[in-house]
């Protein structure tokens, strides 16, 4: 099963260097600033994959763990960034890893036409998606949502703890 799913990550029938890519990532992840050792491309990328192979659940654990190594003061950033990008459900008053796993996971969850859902948020990342999310976006902030630190960090974590579980469950 988790051989699979890897497969469904890394795309070929090699486990040995799926799993190597994977463990290459996730150590990457776990050894520096949750936003640095890896560029855009990657983290969106790695992101994109881990998000078709998980369940509700297993994301929102991800996002939690991912917000939990993030500093206040990084929770906060990407507040205001999903904020700006129109997302509702990121309180001010409070940057707890669980509110905010949960209001990430509603979000991504969202309505596709109202900029929400997977593909509202990964979207908007490059300053693609869906017309809605252009039209929600300030013109200043429809570049990479990913040259924000916070952001970046909040995705590579997502992706890093939902690689890691699935080869923690081989």
């Amino acid at each position: 099963m988790v051989e699979g799913m890897l497969g469904g990550l890394f795309g070929g029938p090699d486990s040995d260097r799926m799993r190597s890519q994977a463990q290459d990532f996730v150590g990457r992840y776990e050894r520096g600033q949750p936003h640095e050792g890896y560029d855009n491309d990657e983290v969106m990328e790695r992101f994109r994959q881990v998000s078709g192979h998980m369940g509700d659940d297993d994301m929102r654990e991800a996002a939690r763990q991912s917000f939990s190594r993030m500093s206040p003061d990084q929770r906060r950033e990407y507040k205001r960034a999903m904020r700006q990008r129109g997302a509702g459900g990121f309180d001010d008053d409070n940057d707890d890893p669980d509110v905010l796993a949960q209001a990430t996971q509603g979000f991504m969850k969202g309505q596709p036409d109202q900029g929400g859902g997977i593909g509202g948020f990964l979207g908007g990342m490059f300053g693609g998606g869906n017309d809605s999310s252009q039209r929600q976006m300030p013109q200043q902030d429809q570049g990479s949502m990913m040259d924000n630190p916070a952001v970046k960090a909040a995705m590579a974590g997502m992706a890093a703890f939902a690689m890691k579980k699935m080869m923690d469950s081989r």
